[in-house]
């Protein structure tokens, strides 16, 4: 999950890339990103994808967030 509830696309090194961030809504985005991607694998250009490619970034609070979100989830299964 993103902060701004909003997918990305994240270039990890040359050639590999990770389309992310879907936030609970995977099915539609992660078609079309798929689809994106294999185009862009198979000789497209970034320019292309629905999303700018866009750098990795660490969240402050992404720590605590991932255990207050475990801790619901867990929560939620009892």
């Amino acid at each position: 999950m993103t902060p701004d509830h909003l997918p990305r696309i994240h270039r990890l090194a040359e050639g590999l890339y990770t389309p992310i961030g879907y936030n609970g809504r995977g099915i539609a985005p992660g078609t079309v990103f798929g689809k994106a991607m294999a185009d862009l694998l198979a000789g497209g250009k970034e320019e292309d994808l629905p999303l700018p490619v866009t750098g990795l970034r660490t969240i402050s609070s992404a720590r605590l967030t991932s255990r207050i979100y475990q801790m619901a989830f867990t929560a939620n299964q009892v």
